[in-house]
């Protein structure tokens, strides 16, 4: 589907026919479109899911992974975690595996919210060891999403921690 642009506000999943339509509907002028359009969900389309952050992060600081998460179009439900393996080359010991619980929010349409993925000490402790050995390690923040029309979406969000000089 094209996106299609009606008094200046982008719509997802509108043909330019349909934001013409909506555009002349109205009679009340630009402003009255764009709030229009503005508030009208995009109940047809896929859902729209943007997770941002820094990529990388002093997690000794905040002890937690932060990202920002937001549904544009449409109120939706989150839920994030976290994950990484870290492998013990060498040890012959299993790799270790770092899992945040998960946490779930409500979404308002295009509502952004910050999003604190705590760690645990042991958790803390073994990313500060591979640290001290001099490998970086990266976790991924996977986030899934789906609104009241049954509309899923999913992304992905690599951090890699930082550590302050000893």
């Amino acid at each position: 589907m094209a996106t299609a642009v009606a008094a200046g506000v982008a719509l997802a999943g509108m043909t330019a026919a349909d934001a013409a339509t909506r555009a002349a509907g109205t009679g009340s002028g630009a402003s009255a479109t764009a709030a229009s359009a503005a508030a009208a969900p995009a109940a047809d389309g896929p859902l729209s899911l943007e997770v941002s952050g820094a990529p990388r992060q002093a997690v000794l600081k905040t002890r937690a992974l932060v990202v920002r998460v937001r549904c544009p179009l449409t109120a939706c439900t989150a839920v994030a975690s976290a994950r990484a393996r870290l492998p013990r080359a060498g040890l012959g010991l299993p790799a270790i595996t770092i899992q945040t619980p998960a946490r779930t929010v409500r979404l308002g349409s295009d509502v952004p919210r910050t999003l604190r993925l705590p760690l645990s000490e042991p958790q803390l402790r073994a990313l500060a060891g591979r640290f001290a050995g001099g490998v970086q390690t990266r976790l991924t923040v996977h986030v899934r999403a789906h609104d009241d029309a049954g509309h899923h979406a999913a992304r992905a969000f690599a951090i890699t921690p930082t550590f302050p000089d000893a």
